[in-house]
């Protein structure tokens, strides 16, 4: 049964079949949400741009002398409340989330215009002064897109990524060059648009497809490993079988014969010439050898003849 399931070419093709529908269900539920956010982004920074172009160009026919002015000595004058007035009314009209202006001094970035400011709004909690300094996470974060701006080694740009801002919000920023009257960057108008204007997925369609990219995964790798767990186990078993077929085929080693009984020897005892040689007095059948052997009788029987007479 074992051997059948392992070299059993249905059921690799029916984990190959598996493998490759869960690989396509894996690659669209995390392409379709990525390529939803790429659209995303591109719309929000597109409009960003579109609505920030006539606004710098406004900036820098009209408002170019009091820009300086307020670069050179920072202060909440007349001119500055007017100018904020006027980011303001952008901002609202085209539903942006934030619109600023920003200058460089010291290779440092300071808010120059904010159209969060009001007669009653508190700075640096509903907007930022003008000559505070451009910190926080949009800043660390997008400096780089900023700089490329203020630069003019791009005409304008935007952050090519969703930045979650340290009030939970999530915005796309565009930034667009401000010129003077000779054509120098004076300022930065920055945008930040919100990711609710675009649209796209809602929340439980994106947790939607992440728990179908992580089922999928799992489905696919769990193929995987068992082809790959068969695969192994039919090698091992296939070795097996080969070292066993070996071993009936080669010859087996052949026994040492039986050593062959060795004739009895003789037993390794003195030989006679360890013996003295007997005397011809001691020798039988001669008349001394019998008259001892009669003497030595008479001495015997005496002796059990006196063992054998009762007691007095």
């Amino acid at each position: 049964m074992i051997d059948k399931l392992l070299h059993s070419k249905r059921i690799k093709r029916i984990l190959l079949v598996v493998m490759a529908v869960s690989f396509v269900i894996l690659a669209i539920s995390i392409g379709y949400p990525a390529a939803r956010r790429a659209e995303k982004i591109d719309r929000l920074g597109q409009n960003a741009l579109t609505g920030s172009q006539g606004l710098s160009t406004s900036l820098s026919y009209f408002a170019a002398d009091d820009l300086k002015a307020l670069i050179q000595e920072p202060n909440g004058g007349e001119s500055y409340k007017n100018l904020c007035g006027l980011l303001t009314r952008v901002k609202d009209s085209s539903r942006f989330d934030r619109v600023y202006l920003l200058y460089k001094q010291n290779n440092k970035y300071y808010y120059l215009l904010d159209a969060g400011y009001r007669d009653n709004a508190v700075s640096g909690v509903d907007y930022y002064a003008c000559g505070a300094e451009f910190t926080g996470v949009v800043q660390s974060k997008t400096k780089s897109v900023l700089d490329k701006v203020y630069n003019q080694k791009v005409s304008s740009d935007y952050s090519k990524d969703l930045i979650t801002t340290a009030d939970h919000r999530e915005v796309v920023v565009s930034y667009t060059p401000v010129f003077d009257g000779s054509g120098q960057v004076m300022a930065v108008l920055a945008i930040e648009s919100g990711a609710s204007l675009a649209g796209g997925l809602p929340q439980s369609s994106a947790s939607g497809f992440t728990q179908v990219a992580v089922f999928s995964g799992v489905i696919f790798f769990g193929c995987m490993l068992l082809l790959l767990t068969l695969r192994s186990w039919r090698k091992a078993r296939e070795a097996k079988a080969a070292a066993r077929e070996k071993a009936k085929e080669e010859p087996r080693e052949q026994l040492p014969e039986k050593a062959e009984l060795s004739q009895p020897q003789e037993p390794d005892w003195p030989g006679p010439e360890i013996f003295p040689p007997l005397s011809e007095d001691s020798q039988p059948g001669s008349p001394e050898s019998g008259e001892a052997d009669s003497s030595s009788e008479q001495s015997t029987s005496k002796e059990n003849g006196d063992s054998s007479s009762p007691q007095p």
